[in-house]
């Protein structure tokens, strides 16, 4: 094979291995954030799950504290019965009597319904704490290979990127900027073989004449489709 097809075609076989390797450092990374993110957000629920139960057993302490006060009122009213000099002052008694045992009857209903959602806060907040900590660790055993894998994929990275100037150091100019456009225009594949006589490029069925310039690898030579550098895929280079 011609030594600029050769140089070119090992070009774009390191470019592609260092895609590839960004590619798959960048879905590594993806994935590692989204495993933190949940369990940065499961965290966050078992600490909002937390402060709720606290408020809801604050207000209970509260409710029990009107409670008490109700009943020490609704005593005083009681005993204030036998003290009632006229029938209007025993009216107005009567109506604080009611209206203290309707306070009391709320408030003890309201206690009722704190106290159950703080039963079942802490039944969520167990199952949750679980949670909290299968998801850690998880999340401790995955970062471990993560880092692993990351460090791999750079020291691979490196690897290729030293070959790659090792490359371009021996590309001629005009045949290097060539490459470069293509890159840019068809996706990252400037350079492509030829199997079963079509361009694996575009897929187009090139003809025999062309199949056999390429063959002899005398020239760069273009798909007359696609416009991408062609070589000979039985002779890949060594």
């Amino acid at each position: 094979m011609e030594e600029r097809i050769k140089t070119i075609v090992e070009l774009q076989k390191l470019d592609s291995g260092i895609d590839n390797l960004g590619d798959s450092r960048e879905e590594l990374t993806g994935k590692f954030k989204n495993l933190r993110q949940q369990f940065a957000d499961s965290k966050k629920e078992y600490k909002e799950m937390t402060a709720s139960s606290k408020e809801t057993e604050k207000r209970v302490r509260t409710k029990e504290r009107e409670l008490l006060e109700v009943g020490e009122n609704l005593k005083k009213y009681r005993g204030s019965i036998y003290k009632v000099t006229s029938q209007k002052e025993m009216e107005s008694l009567d109506h604080e009597i009611e209206n203290a045992k309707e306070q009391k009857s709320r408030i003890e209903e309201e206690i009722l319904s704190l106290m159950e959602k703080t039963e079942g806060l802490k039944e969520e907040i167990a199952k949750k704490e679980k949670g909290v900590k299968e998801k850690k660790r998880v999340f401790e055993k995955e970062e471990d290979g993560y880092e692993k894998e990351i460090k791999d994929i750079e020291d691979k990275l490196e690897q290729l990127n030293r070959g790659k100037k090792e490359v371009i150091d021996v590309i001629e100019e005009r045949l290097l900027s060539q490459y470069k456009r293509l890159r840019e225009s068809k996706g990252g594949l400037a350079v492509v073989a030829i199997k079963n006589g079509a361009c694996q490029g575009c897929y187009l069925t090139l003809p025999p004449q062309l199949v056999n310039e390429i063959k002899s690898s005398k020239r760069i030579t273009m798909c007359e489709s696609c416009a991408r550098i062609l070589y000979w895929s039985a002779c890949p280079p060594e």
